[in-house]
């Protein structure tokens, strides 16, 4: 029986990156336990209590048995192969490491034994190891048309490539051919008889051939290959996406992320940095220090639309740059132009080259900022 929360529903961390200072969200797995069944070599099943590590899988007698009772079925790096067989059944294929080549375990339903499945190729992930989705014989039309005869080659189907190779224990990088998934254009079975065991798969450059051992099995690796194909091609499109919106200037990304108000506050934030809001701060400053904030103020404002004329698509954002220009003429009508209009300290104090710099900063802008 499952227990614990249900693997394969990802959960996520908050972490703080501290070169850009932003926290950022990591997907995890919840690992699984579980009592599921076990065949023994001597054909005895038993059924035990099993759990994982960050390395290996283990069992014990019951989820109530202390771990020091715990014994090691096999660690992640040590499998080459995991799939289900009648919908409940996990067969789990070794390497040498281990003298059982094959383990099965039965679980108790087709959602249990695809959880228990899914948890454990992400933990080989994480030790490094390449997931095949599906392997075994098929025969294979060779490319050499003097060869008539279909060749048995064994087939491995990872997450990015089919590899074959000339024989079933020869290791991963042995492979004598591949093809890869993001370049296949369609798989198909060779006609849409019910006895049809043959199939095809395109990579724009060439068709194989190949046959497998019946039309169930035939179908199972059309199906499979699909199914990882999918995965690849949803994998390029978040990939894309993702480096499109990198790409994107950020108050853009802002703006159409987390809408209008999100954006004005990311702007005042900005315009706070750069023109203090604190009116202890401006009261105290002298003319030249606005004219000088205010300047930068203006600089904020061009180098901001140099960005967001650098988008991918080139459009034109009429909407940010006004929002934009809004918010800096509340700026400079609040910070400078509020002492200017009224006998402050600073124009009583403000030396006839100070007030001359305000006069060319008004002249200069005036027209750009309506002001």
């Amino acid at each position: 029986m499952l227990t614990g929360p249900i693997p394969g529903k990802s959960k996520f961390q908050i972490r703080y990156d501290k070169g850009t200072g932003q926290d950022y969200k990591v997907d995890f797995m919840e690992p699984i336990t579980g009592m599921l069944k076990k065949k023994t070599k001597d054909g005895i099943i038993h059924e035990r209590y099993f759990y994982v590590t960050g390395s290996a899988l283990l069992q014990k007698h019951s989820k109530s048995h202390p771990d020091s009772d715990s014994k090691e079925v096999c660690k992640f790096r040590a499998i080459d192969f995991i799939e289900i067989i009648d919908n409940i059944n996990i067969k789990i294929t070794l390497t040498d490491e281990y003298q059982d080549e094959v383990i099965i375990l039965t679980t108790k339903s087709g959602e249990e034994a695809s959880n228990w499945k899914n948890c454990l190729q992400n933990l080989m992930s994480q030790n490094g190891k390449t997931i095949i989705e599906k392997s075994g014989f098929l025969l294979k039309k060779s490319s050499n048309k003097l060869v008539t005869k279909l060749q048995e080659r064994y087939f491995r189907l990872n997450e990015s490539e089919i590899c074959y190779y000339k024989k079933k224990n020869d290791k991963l990088t042995e492979h004598v051919g591949k093809i890869l998934v993001a370049s296949i254009q369609f798989v198909r079975a060779y006609d849409h008889s019910s006895a049809c065991k043959t199939f095809e798969i395109s990579d724009g450059n060439r068709i194989y051939l190949f046959q497998a051992a019946d039309h169930e099995e035939m179908l199972s690796w059309t199906s499979t290959i699909d199914m990882v194909r999918s995965k690849v091609i949803e994998a390029q499109r978040v990939a894309q996406k993702e480096k499109e919106r990198e790409e994107t200037p950020y108050h853009i990304r802002v703006f159409d992320e987390e809408g209008k108000n999100q954006y004005i506050k990311l702007i005042d934030s900005e315009i706070d940095e750069i023109y203090p809001a604190d009116y202890n701060i401006l009261d105290n400053m002298l003319l030249s220090e606005h004219i000088e904030c205010a300047n930068k103020l203006i600089e904020y404002m061009y180098e901001s639309f140099s960005d967001l004329k650098s988008a991918r698509n080139n459009k034109p954002r009429y909407e940010i740059q006004a929002l934009l220009m809004e918010e800096i003429n509340v700026a400079l009508s609040t910070k400078l132009f509020g002492p200017l209009q009224k006998e402050s300290m600073q124009l009583l104090s403000a030396s006839t080259g100070e007030v001359y710099k305000v006069i060319v900063f008004l002249t200069k802008h005036q027209r750009g900022m309506n002001i």
